[in-house]
């Protein structure tokens, strides 16, 4: 008799094994519900980054992309690298304020809202209009100035979205509104007209100094360092210098470099009036100084950098554009420190207007090791006929009625149209359009400088010419 032997039945270890991978399941299944639970529930698992784009991990405050929804790329964080085996969550005050700081980390250098600043630590919140006391010592490091903007926004309602930001213009009027306060309490104020400064051609405005008061020493002291454009053979460099209230925060710059090169240079610092000028008194003092030392233009900006940190107040930094100009060779060495691009117009070439941008961080918001390596010159070699425009904010951001900003492209226009007019018309003419565009009135201090490659020279008039 055939006997069938039965199939044998799984062996205690398989037995043993297979129970473990069930219990590992089980518990896998435990943990995802336990932390969806979390993350549907628990307001300190429901933090996102400002733009909404990236989900931030109260644990490590990691940053984990999530465009669409948060639940899942983050419970997929969570489970696969478990940082609360070693961690607790953050309080969500916390997170919120670290949400806030990504954010102005990455925009405070291009959102020109987020850098009004006023006296005594006071920041002006672009959400509500309301200047708030930041928390922070006289000449705190730039970290320490972003962290308590960060305190301010976290706890603010109106700001959770990131959206709702007050125009720029309305911005503008209330710092103008605490400026003429604070000036009221010094003296009656001056009016100051437009400064021009042209290498060659007209007569400048002098700025109007008033003594025994803190702005008639600003004025005075801008007065004396704010040089005449020198004579660059082969090329013309005119500036247009507007301050908006009795003394402002942009400053310019044309020296000739021990090495026989030119130093250009435009800045624009973060808050205005007395505070400002100081700033820029600091800038101009201490950039002579290094010139004296070193003609390389990554070393400079360092240097300013280095000295400018220790001068700028809470909420405060300054944004360059900086350049070593070679007459003999025509080429410009150039970086944009935090700056906007330069804009190069010639009507007899192609194209005929180009944005030039050397990207580099604004002075005064990293340390030095960190600021030289974010620094990217680039150099530009400049063809007769060339006209570089560049420019403070307070041109390219001039709103008009309709809350319309002359821009970039606006002031590329202006510049070519005026290319056949020479440099130094050229800056009255671009500077008197966006003046109408603006119905008359800059918003802010408006500094512009065109430097022209081999500008045509003015016929000489002969004995039967009209004179």
């Amino acid at each position: 008799m055939w006997l069938s032997k039965k199939p044998a039945g799984p062996t205690p270890e398989e037995l043993a094994a297979q129970q473990e991978r069930e219990r590992i399941e089980a518990a896998d299944a435990e943990l995802r519900r336990k932390i969806t639970l979390a993350l549907q529930q628990d307001p300190a698992f429901q933090v996102m980054t400002v733009d909404g784009v990236a989900w931030i991990c109260p644990y490590t405050l990691s940053v984990v992309p999530a465009a669409f929804g948060h639940v899942d790329p983050a419970r997929d964080y969570l489970f696969e690298h478990r940082p609360f085996r070693n961690a607790k969550p953050r309080p969500v005050e916390e997170i919120r304020r670290q949400r806030w700081k990504l954010h102005l980390k990455a925009n405070i250098e291009f959102e020109s809202r987020f850098r009004i600043s006023g006296p005594d630590q006071r920041w002006l919140n672009p959400f509500t209009g309301a200047w708030a006391k930041l928390a922070v010592r006289p000449g705190a490091p730039a970290s320490e100035v972003l962290d308590a903007v960060a305190v301010v926004l976290a706890a603010c309602p109106e700001a959770q979205d990131g959206r709702g930001m007050l125009d720029l213009i309305k911005l503008r009027e209330i710092e103008s509104k605490m400026l003429r306060e604070q000036s009221s309490q010094v003296g009656d104020a001056q009016a100051v007209g437009a400064t021009k400064r042209v290498s060659g051609r007209g007569d400048s405005d002098r700025l109007q100094a008033s003594a025994g008061d803190d702005m008639g020493r600003a004025k005075g002291i801008l007065e004396r360092m704010l040089a005449e454009m020198p004579e660059i053979p082969g090329f013309g460099v005119a500036v247009h210098y507007e301050p908006h209230n009795e003394v402002g925060g942009d400053f310019f710059s044309c020296e000739r470099l021990a090495n026989g090169k030119w130093l250009l240079a435009v800045a624009d610092v973060a808050g205005h009036g007395v505070q400002g000028a100081f700033v820029v008194v600091a800038a101009l003092k201490a950039m002579r100084f290094i010139l004296k030392e070193t003609q390389d233009l990554s070393e400079i900006l360092v240097r300013l950098n280095d000295s400018l940190k220790a001068d700028l107040l809470g909420g405060q930094f300054v944004t360059c554009w900086m350049g070593i100009l070679d007459h003999t060779t025509r080429r410009l060495e150039m970086v944009c420190a935090g700056h906007h691009a330069v804009i190069i117009a010639n009507p007899r070439q192609e194209p005929l207007a180009r944005r030039v941008i050397a990207k580099g961080p604004a002075l005064g918001l990293l340390p030095g090791s960190a600021f030289r390596q974010a620094l990217c010159p680039i150099t530009v070699e400049l063809q007769p006929g060339d006209l570089l425009m560049q420019c403070t904010d307070g041109l390219l951001e001039a709103s008009n009625p309709h809350r319309d900003e002359f821009g970039d492209l606006r002031s590329a226009g202006a510049l070519l149209t005026h290319c056949e007019a020479g440099f130094a018309d050229a800056v009255d003419r671009i500077v008197g359009e966006g003046r109408r565009f603006a119905a008359g009135t800059f918003q802010d201090d408006v500094t512009v400088m065109v430097l022209q490659c081999d500008p045509p020279t003015a016929p000489e008039s002969g004995p039967g010419d009209p004179v």
